[in-house]
């Protein structure tokens, strides 16, 4: 039974504010590595411990936000306080953790890189929990989230364009170094407090209290749900993959392209690759709505996959064939962005017809835990596999001779070893139990699916 149909306005208000929550992500996925690696000479295992150490941390934040934002309940207010303070707490931090002090080695840098970015993450988490536990909430028509999920995945991907693209042309602006990154995160951290404001503004008047407090037992009690234990191992894989590659893309675009402005290069994929992205949101909401979301998600994975594993060409001087493989995992990509966050609040009604709960912020406080767990063992796996081959790290942002088996290395992590990560994701969602007449039968009568 269809739910109603949002109004533009709430969507693009609620929406935009993905604009501020990937610049994190980028810039962070991106960048934090490459600053380290190549600016304070931190080795590689240490960099990626470091994210590593950082994301864990929101194991624990991430289901105790959820958790708290189901008991919090005001019906006037709804989650709306935890977005007011999250956005202004991150904003402030993001700026700080791009702005390194001086020490004496490279053990310092990486000590307050590794705090901050536990600072910011906290912002992050505070804001994101409740603003993702809204979009359950808002509606529960199946096509009109696949909708709403588009319009927050283009945000997204304009976030994702200002923190990875426009995040590395401001590293070059400031000077590059420690000044450059610096003065990228200071911008980037004003920016993205706008955005993070607006849906706190949209959503007022929403009313979204659980029908019950919850306790401590349901803070993982999402996983009681095999749809949702399908979908999360799914999206967990697929963040493994892209954590993966994004971690070292700026270090290939060096060493693999021999470009001799890195920054700029990086800048130039990474901007083709997420305007490919916001180009094919619309098709992938018009598929998903033709043949159901599963099919969809399958056919983007498949060709993501693909388009990962011919990267493996790519090379100084093959400037067409990496530009039209960028091109692909760009269009690929968009149904990895749009069409798992549409299914999750299906799930969410799946488990209240079955279990009869489904405290929206518990499932998204285990969803975004994963999804920033798998974010965190890209780098690190990367790291350890660029040590293990001899990768040798640099400051001042400096491009060192390295090895053949650090260039092989770097080789595999940005094509095969992704992509065969990505497809074993697919394998785990073939067994996704929910569709478009599900969802519409258990809302009609509340009979399991």
């Amino acid at each position: 039974m269809p739910g109603p149909r949002l109004q533009p306005a709430l969507k693009i208000g609620y929406g935009v504010a993905e604009v501020g929550l990937n610049i994190y992500v980028a810039a962070t996925a991106l960048l934090l590595f490459a600053m380290l690696t190549t600016v304070f000479a931190v080795p590689p295992g240490w960099a990626g411990l470091c994210l590593a150490l950082s994301k864990f941390w929101d194991v624990v934040t991430d289901p105790a936000m959820g958790w708290l934002s189901d008991r919090w309940r005001s019906p006037t207010w709804s989650r709306r306080p935890f977005l007011l303070a999250g956005a202004v707490l991150f904003s402030l931090t993001f700026a700080g953790l791009f702005t390194v002090p001086a020490f004496d080695d490279w053990s310092g840098s990486l000590a307050y890189v590794t705090v901050a970015f536990m600072l910011c993450a906290t912002g992050f988490t505070i804001y994101a929990i409740p603003y993702l536990a809204l979009a359950v909430e808002l509606t529960s028509d199946y096509d009109e989230r696949t909708s709403l999920t588009a319009y927050r995945m283009v945000f997204a991907s304009v976030g994702l364009l200002l923190g990875g693209a426009l995040g590395g042309l401001l590293v070059s602006a400031g000077g590059g170094g420690r000044s450059g990154y610096a003065f990228m995160g200071q911008v980037l951290g004003a920016v993205a407090l706008f955005p993070l404001l607006s849906a706190f503004f949209a959503t007022r008047g929403v009313a979204t209290a659980p029908s019950r407090a919850p306790g401590p037992a349901d803070l993982f009690s999402p996983f009681r749900s095999e749809a949702f234990r399908i979908l999360w191992t799914t999206f967990f894989l697929h963040n493994l993959a892209t954590g993966t590659v994004m971690s070292i893309l700026p270090i290939a675009a060096a060493y693999l392209l021999e470009s001799e402005d890195a920054p700029a290069t990086f800048a130039l994929l990474f901007g083709t690759l997420t305007l490919s992205s916001i180009a094919a949101a619309p098709f992938w909401v018009w598929i998903s709505a033709r043949v159901d979301k599963l099919r969809a998600y399958r056919w983007g994975g498949l060709a993501f996959s693909c388009a990962l594993a011919t990267l493996f060409a790519m090379g100084p001087g093959r400037w067409g064939l990496v530009f039209a493989l960028v091109v692909l995992c760009g269009f690929a990509m968009s149904s990895f962005q749009v069409l798992p966050w549409s299914m999750l609040p299906d799930v969410v009604d799946a488990s209240v017809a079955t279990h009869g709960e489904g405290c929206a912020g518990a499932f998204s406080g285990l969803w975004t835990a994963g999804q920033k767990t798998a974010l965190a063992l890209g780098p690190l796996i990367a790291g350890g596999v660029l040590a293990a081959a001899g990768f040798a790290e640099s400051s001042a942002g400096a491009t060192v001779e390295q090895s053949a088996s650090a260039l092989s290395a770097l080789r595999w992590l940005v094509s095969i070893v992704p992509a065969s990560i990505f497809a074993v994701g697919l394998v785990f969602l073939s067994r996704y139990p929910l569709s478009r007449d599900s969802h519409h039968r258990f809302l009609r009568s509340q009979v399991p699916v």
